[in-house]
């Protein structure tokens, strides 16, 4: 850590190339902390197949996700984040019985390959919150893919607040799925748009 930070000190680009499990056996982690701590910019790149799980911190950093990389995001971030794999903002440690969301205090761009994922009914009847927040402008392309708590929308139709955007929403959402394991998401729907907000109406089509 000492030696990353010293170099970027000195006005020198520090490049850390981390195989496997970087950030959960790898230490990656805290090395980020540690330029976090000096002062350092942060750039993390998610590669093929790496997870970067987030559980209720601060990162002060800019992310990239690209194809193939996870970033399990139950937490903020300050910096833009660039989604070309899998990012999933409500991915909590007791996701089943408690609502998780995350901030984005910067830019969110997804593009063509990357998923937003979301766990489905979260709040219950009234979802009063965003599952994603950006400050800045959120940039859209890609899919939304849903996953099931097992709860199921009113007969009535549901109206999930996916994402507000500070900055605005340029482009939209390729289309939606479904990644249910427990084959309890039954339902229909579309993405609705506003300047600065993503909606998903869900209808119920069977339990």
């Amino acid at each position: 850590n000492r030696v990353i930070v010293a170099r970027a000190l000195e006005g020198k680009m520090v490049v850390r190339f981390k195989g496997g499990d970087n950030f959960v056996f790898g230490r990656g982690y805290e090395e980020v902390l540690a330029c976090e701590a000096a002062g350092v910019p942060v750039t993390v790149i998610l590669e093929d197949g790496s997870e970067l799980p987030r559980k209720g911190k601060l990162l002060f950093s800019d992310v990239t996700v690209a194809p193939g990389a996870t970033f399990d995001m139950s937490g903020d971030i300050i910096g833009d984040v660039v989604n070309n794999g899998i990012l999933d903002p409500t991915q909590g440690p007791d996701w089943y019985d408690s609502f998780y969301n995350a901030d984005i205090f910067g830019d969110y761009t997804q593009g063509p390959t990357g998923v937003l994922r979301l766990i489905f009914g979260l709040q219950g009847d009234t979802p009063a919150t965003p599952l994603l927040s950006v400050s800045g402008k959120a940039t859209l392309d890609g899919l939304v893919q849903f996953q099931s708590t097992g709860w199921a929308p009113p007969d009535g139709g549901y109206l999930e607040w996916l994402l507000h955007a500070g900055g605005g929403v340029a482009g939209q959402f390729d289309g939606w799925s479904t990644n249910s394991t427990n084959g309890s998401l039954f339902l229909t729907g579309d993405l609705r748009y506003t300047p600065n907000d993503v909606y998903f109406l869900a209808t119920r089509v069977s339990t």
